[in-house]
């Protein structure tokens, strides 16, 4: 069974119009979701915590192609925390589009969430 991958369309901001034209057409070839989750699992791993992991992405098209994955806090007595942010990889190379000001937002929301 094929699986489906949502596709988000990043859109400008449009004022005054009531309806707009869409047309689109996009042939690229891009990770796979599964081998982007795993790369942005990973890049975890090695910059942010063990606890910390990648669930499926969605593709977003605008000027680059981008898989986002939502970030989840695990814990091993506990399971699923809850989500504590995003990670953005480029879809064509899986480089993680993340600076020292991410890695320190994961952490401080993973924190607080594990207090609750």
């Amino acid at each position: 069974m094929m699986s489906l991958t949502p596709v988000v369309i990043q859109t400008p901001s449009v004022t005054n119009a009531q309806r707009i034209n869409v047309v689109v057409h996009i042939s690229a070839d891009v990770l796979s979701p599964e081998a982007a989750r795993k790369r942005a699992s990973g890049w975890l791993l090695d910059h942010v915590g063990s606890l910390l992991h990648a669930e499926t992405p969605e593709l977003i098209a605008g000027e680059k192609m981008v898989w986002r994955v939502q970030v989840v806090l695990t814990s091993p007595s506990r399971g699923r925390l809850g989500a504590v942010g995003s990670l953005d990889l480029d879809a064509v190379t899986g480089d993680v589009f993340a600076d020292d000001s991410v890695i320190q937002r994961l952490h401080t929301d993973a924190a607080q969430l594990a207090q609750r």
